[in-house]
């Protein structure tokens, strides 16, 4: 009995998911929703101490090896790319305005609409396979930036490196604004 009600559920989402195929609705916002959620985890990040990588011995019995300053090993790039994509999936949603202009964020603005709970699911899944892309796309690039601590993430990841928003157009510098 359950697999029968769950199964038009899983038709639907099917669908939506075969509908829009690999790309995804206004990926300058989606792009935006990445690199915003990416911007918060490095302000909030904690100075650490460096990585003390001399564990092993010479024949006289000195420690050998390197110290690494922790904001440029890959330690750090590991904690801030972990689980990015499942956070950015949770937390931002494809609202659509009465104009019918659509724009992934983590709330409405007033007027603004959420897709139905059936298609819900599936839009969230369509943003976090796009993160999942662009992280494993662009990861070499990305740890670059991210160890030059570069500033401009944001247009480094959604300008330069996926192409996504088109730098100085007014839907770029709308979606700036929204996130």
């Amino acid at each position: 009995m359950e697999l029968s009600t769950a199964w038009p559920l899983h038709l639907i989402t099917a669908l939506i998911l075969l509908q829009h195929g690999n790309a995804i609705e206004e990926p300058c916002h989606a792009c935006r929703s990445v690199s915003a959620e990416l911007l918060d985890r490095l302000a909030k990040e904690k100075p650490k101490d460096a990585l003390d990588l001399r564990n092993r011995l010479d024949s006289q019995g000195k420690r050998y090896g390197r110290v690494i300053q922790f904001r440029l090993s890959e330690q750090r790039v590991h904690d801030l790319l972990e689980g990015l994509c499942s956070v950015v999936s949770k937390s931002n949603m494809l609202y659509t305005s009465e104009e019918g202009n659509q724009t992934w964020a983590k709330s409405a603005q007033p007027g603004w609409t959420a897709p139905k709970k059936a298609e819900e699911e599936g839009r969230r899944k369509e943003l976090e396979n796009y993160c999942s892309q662009v992280l494993d796309k662009f990861e070499d690039d990305l740890i670059i930036a991210l160890k030059q601590e570069s500033g401009d993430l944001d247009g480094i990841l959604c300008q330069q490196l996926t192409g996504a928003c088109k730098s100085g157009t007014s839907a770029d510098l709308d979606a700036r604004s929204e996130l």
